[in-house]
């Protein structure tokens, strides 16, 4: 888990500038299509991803230690990682310039609020 966080933090500028070439497709008639908006969310999900592996893995060493709260701990950690990707994919689908605005045409303070 470790290596593939690494990984994805590695690459993550190259990721970050295939969001924003597929952002800036959308709306061009030549260029658009039907399967930017859920690659551009998929690429959102995996720059999400090193988090949520951290987590687990964090939660996998207590849950592999036996001791008295290690299922206690591995328990809270998945809990912790699925509140961390629907939050971390919000968060950055708000963002400004971000899916939000330009995939799902939501105003620029409509974004801010929810990103708020």
């Amino acid at each position: 888990m470790l290596l593939v966080s690494g990984l994805i933090y590695w690459r993550r500028r190259l990721i970050a500038g295939y969001i924003e070439r597929l952002s800036n497709d959308v709306g061009q008639l030549k260029r658009d299509s039907q399967r930017h908006t859920p690659q551009a969310l998929l690429l959102e999900t995996v720059m999400v991803l090193p988090g949520i592996m951290l987590i687990l893995a964090f939660g996998l060493c207590f849950h592999y230690a036996e001791n008295a709260v290690g299922d206690a701990v591995w328990g809270m950690s998945q809990q912790f990682a699925l509140l961390w990707l629907v939050f971390g994919l919000l968060y950055r689908a708000m963002k400004p310039g971000g899916i939000g605005e330009r995939h799902f045409n939501f105003s620029v303070s409509l974004a801010a609020h929810y990103r708020r």
